[in-house]
């Protein structure tokens, strides 16, 4: 079974192969790169799917959307980047679920905001987060580790949001 990083890292270096791939696929036989094709997306399409996913969820108690969601649109080399189709939309999945687990951990928490923000973290699996960008054995392993926090055992979530989660905006 992977740890929750190691499954974070599986998950973002499958996205940057799979972006690397379709980036490869679209190049044209004069060796320019373009945003496009049939599976590809631009930085601005992420933006839009980021926002539109943004609308059904609700973040926890004092956090708030990234003013502007949109990634980098140029790669190091300057060429044009291309993501792939859904990124915007697990890339809020992720931020609403971050939010959670670090309000979930948050000192001082009342025994009712807890029981919420478990609940509320254990419907990560109706998210597209977790039905898309997580291979069965990681979606067991989140499953677990979100079933051991409420069970008492916070170290793997702490772990995990140490190392995959932005920090807390307040």
């Amino acid at each position: 079974m992977l740890s929750s990083t190691t499954r974070r890292r599986h998950v973002i270096a499958a996205a940057v192969l799979a972006a690397a791939a379709a980036l490869c696929t679209s190049c044209s036989s004069g060796g320019s790169h373009q945003a496009t094709g049939p599976d590809g997306i631009t930085a601005t399409q992420v933006s839009t799917e980021f926002k539109a996913e943004q609308q059904h969820l609700t973040l926890a108690p004092k956090w708030v959307w990234p003013a502007d969601p949109t990634p980098e649109s140029k790669g190091p080399d300057g060429r044009a980047m291309m993501f792939g189709r859904g990124y915007g939309t697990t890339h809020a999945d992720f931020y609403w679920m971050c939010s959670w687990e670090r309000y979930y951990l948050s000192p001082g928490i009342s025994t009712s905001a807890s029981d919420h923000a478990l609940a509320v973290m254990k419907s990560v699996s109706n998210t597209e987060y977790y039905k898309v960008a997580l291979l069965p054995a990681d979606q067991t392993a989140l499953d677990k580790e979100i079933s051991d926090a409420g069970l008492g055992d916070k170290t793997v979530l702490v772990k995990d949001v140490a190392v995959n989660c932005p920090a807390s905006p307040a």
